[in-house]
């Protein structure tokens, strides 16, 4: 009697075993004919992002074409509007509201990551305060642009007033 049920024990093992075996090797063969989706990834080796410096003569040439037409009697309104800077003007040292570009609101971002000095913007990246204006500031942040931050920060940290001025001017100009 114990020799059916050894026999029978084998071979349901030797059954199970065969299963397992084919259902294997036919999921292998599943998968080499099938084709994993690709995803065509752009070449970006022989393109580079612009430096700060362009970024800041590219805006600065924006401003400057700007300037260069003719101003209608419509457009003198906004001529008026910029405020005018003086270092006078500035109730303390280091406040980074005095750089065009930077309100209330936007100030307090910087603030909380301890940029709190022209000196200390001035040595930022631009990279930096947008991802700090995008990852601290929200969606309503993603307009601006502070390419010319640390430029600015550097020629108000050095009191090089009239280049600060000029500087100013031109993006005021530029942005409007």
């Amino acid at each position: 009697m114990r020799q059916p049920v050894f026999f029978l024990s084998v071979l349901l093992v030797l059954w199970i075993a065969g299963a397992s075996y084919w259902c294997l090797c036919k999921i292998r063969y599943d998968c080499k004919e099938a084709v994993a989706p690709t995803v065509a990834v752009p070449d970006t080796t022989d393109t580079l992002a612009p430096t700060p410096e362009q970024l800041l003569l590219s805006s600065v040439e924006k401003a400057l074409k700007v300037k260069e037409t003719n101003v209608t009697d419509d457009e003198l309104p906004l001529a008026a509007a910029m405020p005018v800077f003086s270092p006078e003007n500035i109730k303390t040292d280091d406040d980074l509201k005095v750089v065009n570009g930077i309100g209330p609101k936007i100030a307090q971002l910087p603030n909380n990551r301890g940029i709190t000095t022209w000196k200390a913007l001035s040595e930022t990246s631009p990279s930096y305060l947008t991802a700090i204006l995008h990852e601290d500031g929200g969606e309503r942040f993603r307009i601006h642009n502070p390419a010319s931050w640390p430029h600015q920060a550097l020629l108000l940290h050095e009191g090089r007033w009239d280049e600060f001025r000029e500087l100013r001017e031109k993006l005021w100009t530029g942005s409007r």
